[in-house]
């Protein structure tokens, strides 16, 4: 099984997630990705790509502007 993987991954790391209103540690941070990516690693039936680069073309196809600006 094919698993993308890019260390700019480690880039998308929340301090805090809010569920509810509240403020609480994220569910999804690095070390939990690195140690998903690490347990695949061991496993001869995962292969690690790296990500194809697309532009932003799909995604201003599909996405109004404003949420893009406010995503940005």
């Amino acid at each position: 099984m094919k698993v993308v993987y890019s260390p700019s991954h480690l880039l998308h790391n929340p301090e805090v997630e809010i569920e509810r209103s509240s403020a609480h540690s994220p569910y999804e941070h690095t070390g939990r990705a690195e140690k998903i990516r690490e347990t695949l690693a061991g496993d001869k039936a995962f292969d690690f790509v790296s990500p194809t680069a697309w532009g932003t073309e799909p995604i201003t196809k599909i996405h109004n502007p404003g949420l893009l600006k406010f995503l940005s």
